[in-house]
């Protein structure tokens, strides 16, 4: 086990760890650190300073939740390093004993490969890092060398493709509408039909009623038939019972992940999926598209909504000539399509060429992440 790669997979949402050569990922956390928003008053009472992980999850209710990783973007560092520990811990394994492979988004700024980098070397001591864009992860997995990838995430949905293994940085198409925006305009719905839950740890409820109860609709749906979000006895309402015991009806199930088609419906200036990948491959030579076209991959925890693949096939369609030959594929666990490139790539033999030692970052600093990584 011992020099053993580790893959780490930072999400807005989970961060996913585990080992070169792994088929899925043996940590997966909740991306938030708890911290107690009452004074301890009994003997038996939690009394930790920050919580991490199941411990986080348990005992939310009682906590102030915050998120160190916001759109991709590193925020707070200190809880992030409360994050990555609490990986170390769960994996059984020394951080200084082995080499590290992180998952970044091409899209973010430099600094903040340089955040995780020094965080590695300076707060674990790896002997050895590499960052890699979630993309070019992402292809490795579904074992792709020409296609686009459509990654929609917690923090945003990101298009790309890519031709012969190459990623083509014109191609690339991309909005902050994500997970995060689905689960934020839930909460709003069910505000708007007397559900009120505010705080950040209620926010999490809001995501589990999300993950559990929503779908994609087949077709479009606009202001005027997205209907009211609670029912009662409505046909079709999906009960969903809350922390507290009380059951509530969720009537249109459909109506929050729409934002995702139709980000106008929360007053969002940003195309839907859609339109989105149809302009990363219109943004591509004529002579590519149509093998674009033919190998869509559809990567991130955000399109696992019943009836996605086929809403977007459907929706996309529309947008191409008629005898245009569209494939999209969604792998099975495709929330994990990054971490599981991660550990093809971390078990290739030319791997370690492509990572910067300590040595390296001593003498070079930054300089290395930007030659190596940018």
């Amino acid at each position: 086990m011992s020099n053993q790669v580790i893959v780490l997979d930072n999400g807005s949402s989970t961060i996913k760890a585990g080992f070169a050569g792994d088929v899925k990922p043996l940590v997966v956390l909740p991306s938030y650190v708890g911290r107690q928003k009452n004074e301890r008053v009994m003997v038996d009472a939690p009394n930790e300073d920050a919580y991490v992980g199941e411990q986080a999850r348990k005992y939310r209710g009682i906590l102030k939740l915050s998120y160190p990783i916001d759109r991709g973007i590193i925020k707070d560092e200190t809880d992030l390093e409360l994050l990555w520990k609490e990986v170390f811990n769960q994996l059984n394994v020394s951080s200084a004993g082995h080499p590290l492979l992180i998952s970044d988004s091409a899209l973010l700024p430099t600094s903040n490969k340089e955040k995780l980098v020094q965080i590695a070397f300076e707060s674990f001591g790896v002997p050895m890092v590499c960052v890699m864009s979630q993309t070019v992860l992402a292809l490795y997995a579904t074992a792709r060398t020409t296609g686009t990838i459509l990654d929609v995430g917690e923090g945003g949905t990101r298009v790309t493709s890519v031709a012969e293994g190459f990623a083509l940085p014109h191609s690339v198409e991309a909005t902050a509408v994500g997970g995060r925006d689905v689960t934020m305009y839930l909460q709003k719905l069910l505000k708007q039909q007397g559900l009120r839950l505010e705080t950040s740890s209620e926010l999490e409820i809001v995501r589990e009623i999300k993950e559990t109860v929503c779908a994609v609709a087949a077709t479009a749906l606009d202001k005027k038939n997205l209907g009211t979000t609670l029912g009662g006895a409505e046909a079709g309402a999906v009960s969903y019972t809350l922390p507290d015991g009380a059951i509530v009806k969720i009537a249109n199930r459909h109506a929050a992940p729409e934002i995702l088609f139709n980000p106008a419906l929360d007053a969002r200036e940003a195309h839907g999926i859609p339109q989105l990948v149809h302009q990363a491959i219109t943004n591509c030579d004529l002579d590519l598209r149509r093998h674009l076209c033919a190998s869509i991959v559809v990567t991130g925890g955000s399109t696992l909504f019943g009836a996605f693949l086929d809403r977007f096939v459907n929706d996309f369609k529309r947008l191409q000539p008629k005898d245009a030959l569209i494939r999209a594929y969604a792998p099975v666990d495709r929330q994990y399509c990054a971490f599981m490139g991660g550990t093809v790539v971390g078990m290739l033999p030319s791997f370690k060429s492509l990572m910067i030692s300590r040595t390296q970052y001593d003498t070079d600093g930054v300089a290395a992440v930007h030659r190596n990584f940018c």
